[in-house]
């Protein structure tokens, strides 16, 4: 079962020339939902990966999540989840788009 689907983008634009600063942007069945940035999150992508370097070993091509922009889906004032065939594009400046499709669970 995999719970963190990814493609093939690789997060290390945001560490090398756009410095920690990067838009994200979250789509569910094309419409768009709030925007935020790494500017924005609690924890900035290279302090989030140090201390998480802390606690395990952190290999090239390892996966780490942390989250979407705020008001991505709970922090609607009517929280909203995802349903079985909802789509998902998930966006970082400077990397692409991916594109998810949410199924149930088995």
């Amino acid at each position: 079962m995999n719970l963190a689907a990814a493609g093939d983008l690789v997060l290390d634009v945001i560490f090398a020339g756009q410095g920690q600063i990067a838009r994200l942007v979250v789509d569910v069945n094309g419409v768009r939902r709030p925007t935020g940035s790494t500017a924005t999150t609690i924890f900035k992508p290279h302090d989030f990966v140090h201390h998480l370097g802390q606690f395990v070993v952190l290999e090239p091509g390892d996966l780490t999540n942390a989250g979407t922009p705020p008001g991505a889906g709970l922090g609607l004032r009517t929280p909203v989840c995802l349903r079985p065939g909802d789509v998902m594009e998930l966006g970082i400046d400077g990397l692409g788009m991916q594109r998810q499709v949410d199924v149930a669970a088995r």
